[in-house]
């Protein structure tokens, strides 16, 4: 499990709704919603516009688990912890898991985008994944910083740009390409 309780060390503010909630569910800090975050399982929760959804089902995404945790910090008065897009060059080194997919695809890596939180100039991943060879970082294409409300709508709009781009020098339609990235998140998923 990732450690950060310098950059998080923060009492979650009751009177909130939102942290009531988190505080109700047994978390009363900022730093112990975060590592329980990334204990959990690697899947897309059901009500994923809920905020507590990644609490109540038991499962998260990247960009649902720093969502809650980047919400309860804004809550809780810390606008320094900042949501975070990043766009990698995605192979099996950075993210175990989808090189047979890529393999079977005749390519070998793939944009993506991936949310995590940045605090300090530091980037925090509660997403929970097994750990490549290399960073996800040291792929790094570009970063963008959406708000909490926008990080859907924006997540999504640079992810197609990428894909779209990366179809184009790869001879494919961006619906192929993105097919392609769905088989490689289905290989990352933990079934229920």
């Amino acid at each position: 499990m990732q450690s950060f309780p310098n950059l998080l060390a923060t009492p979650l503010r009751a009177g909130d709704p939102l942290c009531d909630a988190i505080i109700a569910s047994g978390f009363d800090r900022l730093d112990q919603l975060a590592g329980h975050v990334q204990g959990l399982p690697y899947r897309r929760p059901l009500q994923l516009s809920h905020p507590l959804a990644v609490l109540r089902e038991g499962c998260g995404t990247c960009s649902s688990k720093h969502l809650l945790i980047a919400r309860a910090a804004q809550a809780s008065g810390r606008f320094d912890v900042m949501l975070t897009v990043g766009v990698y060059d995605m192979d099996d080194n950075n993210t175990p898991g989808v090189g047979r997919v890529l393999t079977a695809a005749g390519v070998l890596s793939l944009p993506e985008a991936h949310c995590y939180l940045t605090v300090d100039h530091q980037r925090l991943d509660f997403t929970g994944l097994p750990r490549g060879r290399r960073s996800v970082f040291s792929a790094l294409l570009q970063e963008h910083f959406p708000s909490p409300d926008a990080l859907i709508e924006r997540k999504a709009a640079v992810h197609r740009q990428a894909i779209a781009e990366w179809a184009l020098r790869n001879d494919m339609s961006s619906d192929q390409a993105w097919a392609l990235r769905e088989a490689c998140i289905d290989a990352l998923t933990v079934p229920e």
